[in-house]
Parts: structure tokens; sequence; C-alpha cells
């Protein structure tokens, strides 16, 4: 049990075996009073979960579910969208990392679409290879969706052109409510079609866009930073943007152009660059525009350089910024080769723990293969 005695965790320790679906679905029969259920980690798979999908149509009082990580698979997606059809407590659901593909995603998506009650505003659905039937039923439901605030999309298998241009259409048909977008991980290649860039750059309310990990290399950064007024950076409402670990040099030419996006950007307070590769010249120059820009109170830049005087050429600049900027800006330049960010806490930075994160997961890939 934790927290109150409404909320309640199954989430499985280290060392401890998995709850099976027996035990999840007893857990369900009875937790018709909880207000919070969180079973991640837990076997759940779709045996599990359509017990956990009775729940959900019958309670009244449940606001939060968690089953990441729990092999539910695409029947279990389908056991669980059931019980959305009905449900008008749930705003929190998470089915991360569960396998859900098409038909599944769909469901889903689909529940919350036609239940006129559903209160749910934070829907994370990533690391699920939802496919073109799940992206389907993803659009249909931002465009449909009134009260969707959070959406969580990282992972889901976005790699196609004709995938992103649907979604664009989504979005461009999305209600004002959505303030939180993640697609980080999907990959949207060199070249994003640019009526999704637009469609993004005129979400009214968008306050967060996560695209880092999207093979955009630098042409496709170049078409997200647009700086003739059609980029990301002309939202008048986007105040935190990530576009780490895009594969992309930013040399001065790219840098170049995003300093000219920064420049004079009034609403932006926090951009993520970190796990490209900098050049010196490139450093230099982003540095001139984040020492003009005053709305800008957080970056991300941790270097990957490939030469060991580059990163100390980087490192130099963002020292240099940070000391101009006299805390107004917080600079993260953690650099893999020195253990060091402009911040002074390497060891606790979120920049840093991100940079190493993704550094590793790249590693890891490369062992693989």
């Amino acid at each position: 049990m934790t927290g109150s005695e409404e909320d309640y965790s199954l989430v499985r320790k280290v060392g401890h075996p998995p709850v099976s679906p027996v035990g999840v679905s007893m857990l369900a029969s009875v937790a018709w009073h909880l207000t919070s259920l969180d079973v991640s980690g837990c076997h759940v798979k779709a045996a599990g979960a359509s017990a956990i999908g009775k729940l959900l149509g019958l309670s009244s009082r449940l606001k939060t579910l968690l089953c990441e990580r729990c092999y539910v698979g695409d029947a279990g997606g389908a056991n669980l969208a059931e019980g959305l059809f009905d449900n008008k407590s749930l705003t929190l659901l998470s089915v991360a990392a569960n396998d859900i593909r098409g038909n599944g995603a769909w469901l889903l998506c689909t529940a919350l679409c036609h239940n006129s009650g559903a209160q749910v505003s934070t829907l994370r659905l990533d690391e699920n290879p939802i496919g073109k039937r799940g992206w389907d039923g993803v659009c249909h439901l931002i465009a449909a969706s009134k009260g969707l605030h959070t959406l969580d999309l990282r992972a889901c298998g976005l790699h196609r052109a004709n995938s992103a241009s649907r979604l664009a259409r989504g979005l461009g048909a999305a209600s004002a409510s959505l303030t939180s977008l993640s697609l980080s991980g999907n990959t949207l290649t060199e070249k994003p079609p640019m009526e999704l860039v637009r469609a993004l750059r005129e979400m009214s309310n968008l306050r967060t866009l996560e695209l880092s990990s999207c093979s955009l290399k630098n042409s496709g950064m170049l078409t997200m930073v647009d700086t003739d007024g059609f980029g990301l950076f002309a939202s008048h409402s986007l105040q935190t943007l990530h576009l780490a670990d895009n594969d992309t040099e930013i040399s001065h030419k790219l840098a170049t152009e995003i300093a000219g996006a920064i420049r004079y950007n009034t609403v932006m307070q926090e951009l993520t660059l970190g796990v490209n590769r900098f050049d010196a010249s490139g450093a230099q120059e982003l540095c001139a525009a984040l020492i003009a820009n005053s709305a800008l109170t957080s970056i991300d830049v941790c270097t990957l350089a490939v030469l060991p005087d580059e990163e100390r050429g980087c490192n130099a600049c963002w020292e240099g910024l940070a000391a101009q900027k006299k805390g107004a800006l917080a600079v993260h330049y953690f650099s893999y080769g020195s253990r060091s960010c402009a911040c002074g806490r390497a060891d606790e930075c979120p920049a840093a723990m991100r940079f190493e994160a993704l550094v590793n997961v790249g590693r890891r890939y490369t062992e693989e293969e």
C-alpha cells in the first residue's frame, strides 16, 4: 500500500517475483474504492487487462491508472478499451511499453473519442509499436478530444512521411486543449513534412514539444528552425522545445540559422540541443544569440565533439556564456570527456543524465549490431 488507503501500488520491486494475471485480476475485482492504481512491471497480460477493463467500466473513483511494462499486448489493449467506453473518472492513463499494436491502440483512442464523459487529460502510449492503424486512432483522438492536455507518443513507430502527414492533419484539426506533446524516438527523417511543422507551430496552447532522437539531421533541423517565420521558433506559445540527439552537426552554418531563430524569440524558456555535434565556431554563433535573448532560462548544449580541441573550444564558449548571463540562463554543457557542466552539479544535472542515457543507448545498439 502506498500513499493513502485509496492509492494502491503493485509495482514490481527488484528481486521480487512478478505479480501474475490472476493476482492482478483478484485485486481489480475488489478495487472499486481506489482513486489510484499502479500495476507497472506486473505480468498483467491480456487476462489481467480484462479485469482492469471491468474495473474501469464500473469505478466512479479511479483517477490514475499506471500499467507500464505489463505484457498487455494488443488483446490487452482492447480489453482496457472496453472499460474506457464507460469510464467517467479517469484523468491519467499510462500504458507505456506494453507491445500494444495497431488494433489495441486504435480501440483505446476510439473509446476515449466516443465516451462523451471521458475525463482523461494525460495519455501515455509511448514505446508501443502502434503502426498505421494506431496512428490513425491517435490522429482521430487529437482532433476530437476537448480535454486532452498531455500526450506521450515517444517511440511509437512513426517512420514514414505519409504517416507524419496524417499526424499533421490530426494536429491541424486539434482543439486548443493540448499543451504537451512528445514525439521523441519517432523517425521524422531529414525531410519532415512542412505541414507537420506548420501544424505544430500553430497549436495555440502547446507549451512543451519533444522531438529528440528523431533522426532529423541537418536538413531536418533547418526545417524545424526555419528563420523565415515558418519554423517552430515562430510559435506564440511554445515554452519548452527538445531537439536533442538528432544526428546533427551544429557547425557555423546551422548555428547561424538557429541563432537567428533564437535571438528575438520572447516566448521560449527551455531549449535542448544536446547530444548533437557542435564545433567551436557554431558554439560562438549560438552564444552571441543567447546573450541577446532575454526569455530563455535554460539551455542544454551537451556536446558531442569529435576532437578534444573542439570540445575545449565549445566548453570555453559555454563557460563564457554562463558567466555573462550571471544566473539568468542555466547553461548545461556536460561533456562526456571532461564530465563537467557549467551548472556546477554534473552528478545531478538533468541535462547531463539525459546525455549519458542517450549516449549509452546508442552504444548498446552499436554493440548489438
